[in-house]
């Protein structure tokens, strides 16, 4: 439990920076 709770953790961390990479992207286009 505790290891997918750390994977879980692991992917959402991974999408926020995606989505602040396409923030800042979004931010610079604009």
């Amino acid at each position: 439990m505790q290891n997918f709770l750390r994977n879980l953790s692991r992917g959402s961390a991974k999408k926020l920076m995606a989505a602040r990479q396409m923030g800042t992207m979004v931010h610079l286009v604009v």
